[in-house]
């Protein structure tokens, strides 16, 4: 992928729902942004193809990608050809990937992650490739390390790379002295330093990163190239290509009014800067990894054509549960400008059926309420953003893409190199991936091989979540 990127083993199987661009639409809606009908899309650093291979099995958009690391080509072209998905998957750096003149232009580009792992040059490259390449109205998303959350980690994150080079790791070779550095780190924290008695949540943020992968830490913490980025300086660099910020992919942070308090939110409000409001608000919320939508050129909506875009978008009930939770529903009542509590209770109520259906038909049967789309669509991201709901495509599309998901899932059940490890099946409902456990995936296993789980009485009680709630979830998202 880069010259700077300097680590060689294959990343953990990972699967980011945000490089779904009909995940994009509800955020581009509520900034008053013509969400782009994606025909073409492209992952920078797609590490083992997962996100790259679901989405192209599960929707008609044509996916291009490149990652550095042959091996992740190997496993990306792997999945596509067991899908029958139609994907461009190369192992070029970006230099010579962004100079490709056979490349089409797109409607949405992604990165994961890739964009705090390598040098600034490789960053331009990345922004020309953008600015060439991304159509107008197209969307761009970047998940990145930001501060100030990774601040207070700067020290130890020095002292981890440090010590795995003391120890003889150079380059690729690091990957093997990450657990020795980690050991160390945790020997030191151990003696009750400064450090973490200054910055108390250290010794958490600590506990946390042990409990990955090496594969992950490596990738994550030891390039040679690590820069967390405060949302201002993304900003700066995104506005001259034209790029405006959308929103957050990360719905909660859309609908993080009820995290805030009072006077949190008035302080936010008085403020006129966009920038100055988000930094503020990563502040309040020491925000670690930003997930964001960013749209070229965007064509705004007329309050009319909003309307009847909203009334238009296709949504499913996609939790366990079709009412509304007892914390949910006293969480809105005690913020009174959050989403109305009815609304929102009344909206999952209307997809009590578990089928797909446009907010225009949920809005004429809220039994006489009359709810602007807008207050409709605030009610649906709250429910999208505590897993409960998801954008859907059309029903012409699912049943299109239904044969290339049904082969995909095979795969992954069956694919036994992926040993005890959560993944995502993909949905030819919403487009995209739904994640599975280990113990999950393994019961669709024993489905697929035609040996349903038995559930005697009282005999199986930790089956029962799966047989009455998860799998009739998955059958109506076309899972199985």
């Amino acid at each position: 992928m880069t010259d700077s990127y300097r680590v060689t083993v294959p990343y953990s199987w990972d699967y980011q729902p945000e490089l779904n661009p009909l995940r994009a639409h509800l955020v581009l809606l509520r900034a008053g942004f013509r969400p782009p009908a994606a025909g073409t899309a492209c992952e920078l650093g797609y590490g083992q193809g997962a996100s790259l291979v679901l989405h192209a099995a599960a929707s008609p958009v044509a996916w291009y990608g490149t990652d550095f690391n042959p091996a992740h080509a190997v496993a990306a072209r792997r999945l596509a050809t067991a899908s029958g998905a139609q994907a461009s998957i190369g192992d070029e750096p970006f230099a010579s990937f962004c100079a490709r003149g056979d490349l089409p232009d797109f409607d949405f580009i992604g990165l994961h992650g890739v964009w705090s792992w390598i040098a600034d040059t490789e960053r331009e490259t990345i922004l020309r490739f953008v600015h060439a390449r991304l159509r107008p109205g197209g969307v761009l998303y970047l998940g990145y390390n930001a501060l100030p959350g990774w601040a207070g980690f700067l020290p130890l994150r020095q002292l981890l790379v440090e010590h795995a080079e003391a120890s003889g790791g150079q380059g690729a070779d690091i990957v093997d002295h990450v657990g020795e550095a980690m050991a160390f780190a945790a020997r030191l924290l151990a003696t009750g330093p400064a450090m973490a008695r200054d910055n108390p949540g250290l010794a958490g943020m600590f506990a946390a990163l042990e409990r990955r992968s090496v594969n992950a830490l490596a990738h994550e913490l030891f390039n040679r190239d690590w820069q967390p980025m405060f949302f201002s300086a993304v900003a700066r660099r995104l506005g001259p290509l034209g790029l405006a910020h959308a929103g957050a992919a990360d719905l909660s942070d859309i609908v993080d009014r009820l995290d805030m308090s009072a006077t949190q939110r008035r302080l936010i409000e008085g403020l006129a800067d966009p920038m100055l409001r988000q930094l503020v608000r990563d502040s309040i919320f020491n925000k670690r990894f930003r997930r964001d939508y960013w749209v070229k050129d965007p064509q705004l909506l007329s309050a009319a054509e909003r309307d009847a875009a909203i009334r238009d978008e296709r949504v499913i009930a996609t939790g366990a549960a079709t009412v509304l939770p007892r914390p949910l529903s006293a969480a809105l009542t005690l913020q009174p400008d959050g989403p109305d509590a009815g609304t929102v209770a009344a909206v999952l109520a209307g997809l009590s059926a578990r089928r797909p259906r446009r907010l225009g038909d949920i809005e004429e049967g809220l039994a006489g309420r009359r709810v602007a789309p807008l207050a409709l669509l605030d009610a649906v991201m709250f429910l999208a953003a505590h897993g409960l709901v998801e954008s859907a495509q059309e029903a012409q599309t699912a049943a299109a893409m239904k044969h290339r998901t049904d082969r995909l899932n095979r795969h992954l059940l069956e694919d036994e190199s992926l040993g005890e490890a959560d993944i995502a099946l993909a949905s030819p409902v919403t487009g995209g991936g739904v994640a599975l456990s280990a113990s999950e995936r393994q019961r669709l296993r024993a489905l697929h091989y035609g040996q349903a789980p038995a559930r005697p009485p009282a005999a199986n009680e930790q089956s029962r979540p799966f047989l009455d709630e998860r799998l009739p979830l998955l059958r109506a998202l076309q899972v199985i």
